[in-house]
Order: C-alpha cells, then sequence, then structure tokens
C-alpha cells in the first residue's frame, strides 16, 4: 500500500473518539488517499485496504442510516461502513466482489461506505468515476 497521493480525511464525530479510538479510528489514522492507480482506505488498525481504480465502478454520495450505526460496520446487504459521521457519506461501489479485513472479520463486498471531511473534493478527484446521486 504505497499510495501517495490526495488525502481526504474521514469525517469523525468528537463525541464518538472515545468509541472509535479503541481500534485506532482516530483523524490521524483515519483517511481515504487517492493515488495514480490505487484508492487507499485506512481507519485505524481496524482497516486497511488498497482497491486499483480499475476495480471501482462508481463513486457518489450517499445516505447511512443511524440505525446501522458507527464505526467499523458490515450489513446484511453484504455492504461495508468506515463510518465515523452521518454526514459526508460517500459510496465506492466495486466492479466485482472482494473480500476485505473489517476489524480481523473477512467480509465479501462490492460496496462500501465512507464518511469524508469534503466529500465534494473525493468525488472531484475521481470525477471519470463518478455518478450522480
Amino acid at each position: 500500500m504505497a499510495t501517495t497521493g490526495q488525502r481526504f480525511p474521514m469525517r469523525v464525530e468528537r463525541w464518538a473518539l472515545p468509541l472509535l479510538a479503541i481500534c485506532g479510528g482516530l483523524p490521524r489514522s483515519s483517511y481515504v488517499e487517492v493515488g495514480p492507480r490505487e484508492v487507499l482506505l485506512r481507519f485505524g488498525w481496524g482497516f486497511a485496504a488498497a482497491i486499483p481504480r480499475d476495480d471501482i465502478e462508481h463513486v457518489r454520495p450517499a445516505r447511512w442510516s443511524a440505525l446501522a450505526g458507527l464505526g467499523w460496520r458490515v450489513t446484511l446487504k453484504g455492504s461495508i461502513g468506515l463510518i465515523g459521521s452521518l454526514s459526508g457519506v460517500v459510496e465506492i461501489s466495486l466492479k466485482r466482489r472482494r473480500v476485505f479485513r473489517v476489524v480481523f472479520l473477512p467480509w465479501p463486498t462490492r460496496k462500501l461506505y465512507v464518511s469524508l471531511q469534503d466529500p465534494e473534493a473525493f468525488l472531484r478527484a475521481l470525477t471519470p468515476l463518478s455518478s450522480p446521486s
């Protein structure tokens, strides 16, 4: 995971920091980095993955339900959420299912959701892959 590109910090609610700190979900270690060949997602030590840009089908603004919770989340629909806030959420859809480790749990998915401080800038960084909400 040697991506050095444009970094987008995750949006993390201040009140949630003590809970997220358990798995290292602190601002300095929670971000998405867009490089020329891959997108790196990091949410503390609980999640780290590099996704080749060619494997991304599209990115778009999204909603995350409060009922689905904050933190490192997996859903019954097979999605992964890296959620520090209910605001600024984007969806990253992959062309094919891939297995990621979420706090040691292997989870197959084609959709990842991430809360970002500047989701619009992230979407612009991946403009050819962006789709309307």
